[in-house]
Parts: structure tokens; sequence; C-alpha cells
């Protein structure tokens, strides 16, 4: 060892040639170093003075490095490495709005007003009130310590109410109206929707539905709302059923099940009565679903009610298509660099979210239910019913269009269903959290606050999210509930299908991040379409009844009397002959008294399991077993750059030979391609040594802009293009953004233009085929 008799040597890797000089081997003969192994001295085992390195060798090592290095002429405690950071640092501003949970008209960056300060006068009175008496870091300090209560008394609450009425001159009779709370839920929705009017947002005709009670879409229209895109949908006449009992989920556990609805009774959710007659006479519509218990890990039990069965759930339609946050909408607000000016986070979750919006009177039997002899109608929306989400999202959109304006300063702003999430600058946390949780009690939401947070780290939809350092890691406990569902699954040759989509599922969700192992996802998607086939005997009759019931493709169009003929199911072998199409099965020769035919029907509980599928599998189960699932999310700083490319189809048969035919119907892996080699060519122009760019594309092709998002596909040659497209972006640091028209990359200022004769082109175009 340099400097020292101990036998130890070191390895050093470097892009510079200079490190060369520091190469040497020990003259010394075998054996004639002290030995280290298991000795001590006064300070421990003699190994410790040996994990550093030694004087001499340091001071080569720093003698190489100072050329690289800018010099301050002073040493500075690393405890103050915020101070030499930008003051400004630079935040990439996100070209359109990033989903936060509010709509089409929302969007989480509030780094600048996003609208005009119509709330201005409001803030300016609560901001003065929370500083001068305090409660803005008694409200900061209470979220910290996971409360079982508010932070504030209603008496407290009061003086901020009475601020309210003073910052909009409204009338002593007009703030009585304001205050009222319509019985069967806690909100104060006059008021909510006297803020929604200030803010000129359209959503504030709900409040006046909230109060009376909202209709459940069946057998009659809903008003689609403003703020979330229109779903095209026709008025269906519903078909409801009486399905008395419960899910086993429910008769297992009858305790549980006896106590939560005890408590639901004494919040007035449910009302209980002696029939089920007396419930059909007293509504016009009656519809009876069935019970079950929902006993998730770490969560609190709950009811939920199957309206699916009843035929309420497809006699709802719903006319919005409703959006919630993914993790990459909060990597979407991400800085470039740690700002000097710390960021915390803050969470809020709403206890039971959906309970809070009453049903219309005459509906409530629409979402009865029965258990054990007991009959319940419900006198709120349930965690089921699928108008509840559609209301909730609303409302919850409209009280966090809301909050940005009142809070209107640099922020950010995410709401997961009833979970909230917000950035805050540190210095301003306290402020900006208190006006929020004053919004929040002023309106009387009913909050969960043992589960509010605020905070350098916030747990969020399952992500550990760090806003002193930018980083996303996902919790231990989740990789090993995601491995031993993987364990579980890679056991089996068919698996339930319920199973493979919870995996796929978790993995999908793991990617939003981690998008690059998306390719990985392929074999498993592939499972699902792989159904097991049933053997089965017919006879003479059934094969005349089975050719008359299909369709041209071979598919049952109605169910036959047999329990392995229902209507969809498919046949795909008759004999020792292969089917796929009816003019095949009508060639096939009935010889004997029976016939064996295979059959797919694509309600089959279970999916057979590939050799690729397994191996995926074991993949994922390896990386994740191995990999640290810590992501930063800072924004790579943009590359300023312009590069055009189009994908031809001619020409150019003789560098695919392992495609059959035309080229045309590959358009979309070549269009890929094409910008594999853009991608592939800026790349070349840069430095290597350099962090990771940003590369905007654009595509006047849907297909590839599909495939490049979502980083998957079903389509073998566009897969196998997309794996070495999203591979060479990992070996080289290039991160490339969303796509839209037309081909190109990066288009900012014209650095660059190239233009590349044919025979270069064709060269790029075999260069990335071999990158496969």
């Amino acid at each position: 060892m340099v400097g020292a008799s101990f036998s130890k040597s070191w390895m050093f890797v470097s892009n510079q040639p200079c490190i060369l000089d520091l190469a040497c081997v020990s003259t010394h003969p075998r054996g004639t170093h002290e030995s280290f192994v298991g000795k001590r001295d006064g300070s421990g085992f003699l190994s410790r003075r040996t994990a550093e390195y030694p004087a001499e060798l340091a001071a080569s090592l720093a003698s190489l490095c100072a050329p690289f290095l800018s010099s301050l002429g002073n040493c500075v405690d690393f405890s103050r490495w915020r101070s030499f950071l930008p003051s400004d640092p630079a935040w990439v501003e996100p070209s359109c709005r990033v989903e936060d949970g509010g709509g089409i008209n929302s969007t989480a960056c509030w780094l600048q007003p996003a609208a005009a300060d119509l709330l201005h006068s409001l803030r300016c009175r609560w901001s003065q009130r929370l500083f001068d008496t305090g409660l803005c870091l008694r409200i900061a300090a209470h979220l910290q310590l996971a409360p079982q209560g508010p932070p504030l008394a209603d008496a407290e609450i009061a003086p901020f109410l009475q601020d309210i009425f003073e910052a909009f001159q409204v009338s002593p009779p007009e703030q009585a109206d304001l205050l009222f709370i319509a019985p069967g839920q806690p909100l104060r929705l006059r008021l909510l929707k006297f803020l929604l009017q200030k803010i000129q947002d359209s959503e504030a005709s709900l409040c006046d539905q909230l109060e009376s009670g909202v209709s459940l879409g069946v057998g009659a229209s809903l008003e689609p709302s403003l703020h979330w895109p229109k779903r095209d949908s026709e008025l269906v006449i519903p078909a409801l059923h009486l399905c008395e009992g419960a899910w086993k989920s429910a008769e297992s556990e009858p305790d549980i099940v006896h106590t939560l609805l005890e408590e639901e009774l004494r919040e007035s959710w449910i009302t209980e009565y002696a029939s089920l007659e007396e419930i059909q006479n007293e509504f016009p519509q009656v519809a009876l679903g069935r019970l079950g218990l929902v006993l998730a890990e770490g969560r609190s039990p709950r009811l939920v009610v199957d309206s699916s069965v009843s035929g309420v759930t497809s006699s709802s339609v719903i006319p919005n298509h409703v959006s919630n946050p993914r993790i990459e909408d909060v990597s979407g607000c991400a800085p470039s660099f740690v700002p000097s000016d710390p960021w915390v986070g803050a969470s809020i979750d709403v206890k039971k979210a959906h309970r809070r919006m009453k049903i219309a009177p005459h509906e409530r039997a629409l979402l009865a239910f029965s258990f054990r002899g007991r009959y319940f109608v419900s006198n709120c929306l349930n965690f089921g019913a699928r108008a509840s989400s559609w209301y909730w999202a609303r409302l919850a959109g409209a009280i966090h269009r809301v909050t940005h304006f009142i809070i209107f300063l640099k922020h950010f702003l995410w709401v997961y269903v009833d979970d909230w999430l917000a950035g805050f600058r540190k210095s301003t946390a306290p402020l900006h959290v208190s006006l929020w949780v004053m919004l929040l009690l002023c309106i009387n939401l009913p909050i969960s606050w043992s589960k509010c947070s605020i905070g350098d780290q916030i747990t969020w939809i399952g992500w550990r999210i760090s806003f002193d350092s930018w980083t996303v890691e996902l919790p231990a406990e989740k990789i090993h509930r995601i491995l031993d569902q993987l364990a579980s699954v890679c056991k089996q040759m068919r698996v339930k299908v319920k199973d493979l989509e919870s995996i796929i599922g978790r993995l999908l969700w793991l990617t939003g991040l981690w998008r690059l192992l998306r390719p990985l996802l392929q074999p498993l998607y592939a499972a699902l379409r792989d159904i097991p086939c049933t053997i089965v005997a017919v006879s003479p009759q059934l094969w005349t009844q089975i050719l008359d019931a299909c369709d041209d493709s071979g598919r049952l169009q109605r169910s036959l009397n047999h329990a392995s003929f229902p209507e969809g199911a498919r046949l795909t072998r008759a004999g020792n002959t292969a089917i796929s199409s009816l003019a095949q099965l009508k060639r096939v020769p009935f010889i004997k008294r029976r016939l064996w035919v295979s059959i797919q029907d694509s309600d089959h509980p279970l999916r057979c399991l590939s050799p690729q599928s397994i191996a995926a599998l074991h993949s994922w189960s390896a990386i994740l077993s191995s990999t640290p699932c810590v992501f930063n999310i800072k924004q790579a700083p943009l590359l300023h750059l312009v590069a055009e490319a189009d994908a031809f189809a001619d020409e150019v048969k003789q560098f695919f030979p392992s495609l059959d035919g035309s080229l045309q119907p590959h358009i979309c892996a070549l269009e890929l391609l094409a910008q594999f080699c853009l991608l592939w060519m800026a790349s070349e122009m840069i430095p290597r040594a350099r962090r990771q760019l940003t590369v905007p594309m654009r595509s006047d092709n849907s297909g590839a802009e599909l495939a490049s998002v979502k980083g998957m596909s079903s389509v073998r040659i566009l897969g196998e293009v997309l794996l070495a497209f999203l591979d060479f972006q990992r070996r080289n640091g290039l991160h490339v953004t969303g796509m839209t028209w037309p081909t190109s990359l990066a288009v900012f200022e014209m650095h660059h233009l190239l233009c590349l004769s044919a025979t270069e082109c064709i060269h790029l175009y075999t260069f990335c085929f071999a990158q496969q």
C-alpha cells in the first residue's frame, strides 16, 4: 500500500488519460508486508486504517482533479452547501397544464399565477390574522404531530368566517345563509358556492345539487361538467335486479360487518327497513346490490356495495371522463437542480369522502342492500357506485381550484381522489398551508387529521416524495409486497386473471417513473390474451347448433344449451384442424359419433403463462430485489436542437430481411426508427461527459407517438424498435418527452439543421436496426 507496509491495491477508472500516471506495482516480494487480518491497535482493528487513502495517494489524486475544479480561495463547511446554489433555480416551465385533479381548466404548477388574483382581499385579511395571532406556526406544528382532531376550535374559526363577509361586503342576512349546513351532509355548500362564484367558476351550480341530493343517472341524463372532457354516451334503459345476500368477504366476517353497519346507522349514512316490501312501497325504483367487506393491510375495514349485479352500474350514464394526477405529474413540476430555498411538502386526506354527498330522496333505494335478513337503503353515495367517483371528482376539483386562488403565490397542488398533496417553499410553508387549512375548516370539510402531514418527506399514493432533494422512493414494504406477488405467480403455469391483472397494474404503476422498463410488461399483457382452451366432445346435433350460432370468425353469437359454449366463446380447433373462420368450420368432416373441438371463452378465470411471460416475471423479480427504487425527478435541461426526418417504406426492403411482404404495414416502426436516427445523431454531436438532457419530440404518426409515450406496444416489430429506442436513451442520458406534430426533435432555435443524402440515411437506418 502506498506509504504504508500493508498489502492492498486499488483500481481507478477515468475517461482522462492522466490517471495512468498513478499506475504502479509494488516491488516488494510477496509475503513481506505486515498482515492486518484480525489484528488490533489502540483504536480497534488495523483493517480500519486501510479503509482510507494514504496521504501520498490522496495528494496524487487531488493533483489530478485540481484542473477540473474552480478555486474559491477558502474552505467552506459542507453544511453550508445550499448557500452556493443559484438563488433562482432553473425551473423548467411546463409547456402545457400539469394534471392536478382539478379538471382541464386547472394546473398543478403555480410557479407563476395561472389566473387573476380574484381572492386578493380575503387572502390579505387571512394572512394578516394568521401572522398577528401566530396561528400559522401553530397550524403547521399541529400537522406535524399526526393529531386526532382539528388544529382550531369553532370559536377560533369564527373570525376567519367574518373576514370572508367583510372582504366581500356580505350583509348580515346573507351571512346566516352562507353558514347554513344542509341536513344529511356536513359541508357549508352555500359558502363554497359563494367562493366559486367569486373566482368565476362554472361548478358553482354543483353545490345546489349536493344540497338537495344528487341523481345517480339511472334512466335519466346527467348534466356534464365543463371542467372535464365530455363522454359520448347514450341513455340506457335500466334493467334493475334484486340480489339478496352478501358476498363471501362480508359473510365470513359478520362481527366486523355488524359493527360497521351500526356505525353507518349512527351517522345516518344508511337507513334500515323491516322488509324488502316496505322499501318497494316507499320508493319508485328499487335495486338490491350485494354487500362486501374490504380488508386491506394498513387500512381500516370498510363496507362496499356491489351495484353491478343489481344493474345500477350499467344503467348509470356518466357524462364526463375524470382524470387523476400520477407521480409523473409531480416530477413534471420539479426543478432542474436543488434550489437554494428549500421546499417542503404537505398532505391532507378527506375522511369518508363519498359519504359526504347525499342522494336524491327518490333514488336512495337504488343503492339498497341486505345482510342476514336485514335490509338497508343508502342515504349517501357509497364506495362502489359509479356516480360516486364522478360527483366527488367534481366537488374535490372545485375545492382544489379555490385552494389555488387562496394560496395564489408560488406553490404546487395535486389531488388524487380524496388525497391532497402540496409543495411549498419552506420559508412560506407555514402561511400557505395555514391558508389552505383555513379554507377547508371554513367550508367544514371533514378531514382525517391523523393522516395529514407536513415536512421534507411526504408519502402520497404509495410513493415517498422528498421535496428537499426532489427524489421519489418506492417504500420497502411496497417492494416486498410486489416481490411476494411475483414469487407466487412465477410458480404457476396457469394463473388467475385477477392475480395477473393485479401484478400488471402494480408494475404499470411502478413504471410511471421507471418508464424504460415498460417493454418488460409486453409479455405479461400478451399473457392476458392467452386463454386456456377447453376440449369438448360434441354430437352431430350440437355441431349443427354450433355452425348456426357462429359468425364469420368462428365466434358464438349466442349461448347454446351447453355450459362450455357461452355467448362470445370462439372455436379454435375442430378435430386436427386449426380454425379461424366459419368457412373452415364448415369444411371439417364429421366422421364419427363424436367430434372433439377446442373452445376459448374470454370469461375463463385462468390465463396461461408462456416461457416469455415467466421470464419477464423473473426479470422483474431480479430487478426489484437488487435495485434501489429511488428516482431523481429533477428536470434535465432542454437540448436546443432542430433535426427532422421522415420514414419511407420503399427502396429499403433489403435492410429488413426478416419482414415478409411490403413494409408499409410497419410504417409506425419505421417512423419510430427515424426518431431513433435523429436521437443517435444528436447524441453523437454533443460531449459524452455531461448530465442528462431533455429532448422534446414531435411526430405526425399516432402509432409511433403512442408507443414512445406509453413505453410499450403489442406489435412485435414496433416493440423491438421501441426496446432499442428506450435502451439507447438510458445509456446516453437523453430523455425524450411527449410527442406532438410533426416529426422532429427539439424545436426551439435553429442552431443546427442536419441534411443527409439518401445513402447516409440508409446507413443510419442500418445502424439503428443493429442496436436491437
